[in-house]
C-alpha cells in the first residue's frame, strides 16, 4: 500500500527565514525565489524525509514556490541529498493564498482513492496545516524551527 507524507519546502525543508526581509514590498518574488539557491538545509527534517523513504514511504514536496522556479529546487534537493519522491508547485500565475493553494494541490493531483494514501503533512504554517486537516482529515505535522 502507498503510504504519503507531503512535505512543504520554505521554512520545513529549507532555512529561507534570512529571505523573509525580501518579500514584496521589499523587494519582488523574483528577487526572493531566486535566491533560495542559498537557503542552509534543515538537516533534521531532510534526516526525517531520507527515513520515510528507506522505510516504504513516499515523501513528496508540496510548495506553493512557482513552478518557474523548479530547476532552482531541484538543484538545491540534489545538493542535499532530499530523497523526494515528486515536487508538487503552484503554478506561475496562481497568487491564492497558501492554504487555498495547497488545497486546490491535493484536489487536482489526487483522486479521492489516492488522498487515502497521504499518511500525513508536514508544514511550517498553522493556516495550511488546519485547512489541509480540516479538508481532508489528512493529519498534520506543523514544524517549528529553533531561531
Amino acid at each position: 500500500m502507498l503510504k504519503i507524507v507531503l512535505f512543504d519546502i520554505d521554512h520545513t525543508i529549507s532555512d529561507s527565514r534570512w529571505r523573509d526581509p525580501m518579500l514584496p514590498p521589499n523587494a519582488t518574488w523574483d528577487e526572493y525565489h531566486s535566491a533560495l539557491e542559498q537557503d542552509k538545509p534543515f538537516t533534521n527534517m531532510i534526516e526525517l524525509i531520507n527515513t520515510l523513504a528507506e522505510a516504504g514511504y513516499s515523501p513528496v514536496g508540496f510548495t506553493v514556490r512557482p513552478e518557474k522556479w523548479r530547476s532552482l529546487t531541484n538543484a538545491w534537493m540534489m545538493r542535499h541529498k532530499v530523497s523526494l519522491t515528486h515536487i508538487f508547485m503552484r503554478a506561475s500565475t496562481d497568487y491564492s493564498p497558501a492554504h487555498i493553494t495547497k488545497v486546490a494541490m491535493i484536489e487536482e493531483n489526487f483522486t479521492e482513492a489516492e488522498r487515502k494514501s497521504i499518511v500525513f503533512i508536514v508544514d511550517d504554517r498553522e493556516d495550511v496545516c488546519m485547512m489541509l486537516t480540516d479538508a481532508f482529515g489528512i493529519s498534520s505535522l506543523q514544524v517549528r524551527h529553533k531561531s
